[in-house]
């Protein structure tokens, strides 16, 4: 089981579901939604994420890009230097993929993957509707 991951659509979104993470010490996966990565391109997501980032250098997170079910998308994103995918995608070319991902010291997950996720599209205050999730879920096991 992995850090809770959080679905951010824009940077202020990312930069409340950090403050969140920081206040309450809390590691925190930040999955970039499927639409924002196809919409503005790896390049301009990955800056979002460093200025979220430098908002809160305290804050311990990795930044994932969702690519849903576009393979093609995800190896541009591994190869623009993306640190993490989240991608649909058969199991020949999940494989594939992730041999990329290896070789580029970057992280693969499946889409088919289920873990505890909060989606903050439409919340009105995204801090704390992200501190009142951390706060119910439990950090994963260590080891």
């Amino acid at each position: 089981m992995s850090a809770p991951a959080i679905i951010v659509h824009d940077l202020r979104q990312a930069i409340a579901a950090l403050a969140a993470a920081a206040s309450l010490d809390r590691v925190v996966r930040l999955r970039i939604a499927p639409g924002a990565a196809a919409a503005l391109g790896p390049r301009v997501l990955a800056r979002m994420m460093q200025r979220a980032a430098e908002a809160h250098p305290e804050a311990s997170f990795t930044a994932v890009l969702d690519c849903a079910g576009d393979a093609g998308y995800a190896l541009q994103a591994l190869r623009a230097g993306v640190p993490a995918v989240r991608v649909a995608a058969e199991r020949e070319v999940f494989i594939k993929l992730a041999d990329i991902a290896i070789r580029m010291d970057a992280e693969i997950e499946h889409a088919a993957e289920i873990g505890e996720v909060l989606d903050l599209d439409g919340e009105n205050d995204p801090e704390a509707a992200c501190r009142a999730w951390l706060q119910l879920t439990p950090d994963p096991p260590i080891g």
